[in-house]
């Protein structure tokens, strides 16, 4: 039902206690990430002085989520949603616009605290924490 996105993952790493309160309150519901999601997490810990305690984060978050597949209908989605907001000159990152396009191909609600890029996608099912 919901795909946390990097930013509130990171924020889920670094014990925000507003996120930390907001995933106790679904924490009976499935939670996705999707392939970019990883992607980002694994660059950031390559990145970091701390990047075995990422890594190790990462392991567990694969354990309590499943990895939602990036699908034709998700691509064919990012093709559209990117023609949409060009033309509205609206653009955002392509790794959001490409995040956004898998949770809309699987009907999830995306979680993020990214308002910037996220709330621009149209009928993106988002909740900004």
């Amino acid at each position: 039902m919901y795909c946390l996105d990097t930013s509130a993952l990171v924020e889920i790493f670094d014990g925000v206690e507003t996120i930390k309160q907001n995933l106790e309150q679904i924490q009976d519901r499935a939670l996705f990430i999707t392939p970019i999601t990883l992607c980002e997490l694994y660059k950031g810990a390559a990145h970091t002085k701390v990047t075995e305690k990422r890594l190790e984060f990462i392991r567990n978050l694969l354990y309590t989520t499943e990895l939602l597949e990036f699908t034709q209908l998700a691509c064919i989605i990012f093709g559209e949603d990117y023609l949409k907001l060009k033309r509205a000159g609206k653009m955002v990152k392509e790794s959001d616009l490409m995040i956004a396009s898998i949770c809309k191909a699987h009907g999830k609600i995306l979680i993020s605290t990214d308002r910037r890029d996220f709330e621009k996608i149209p009928d993106l099912k988002l909740q900004l924490w």
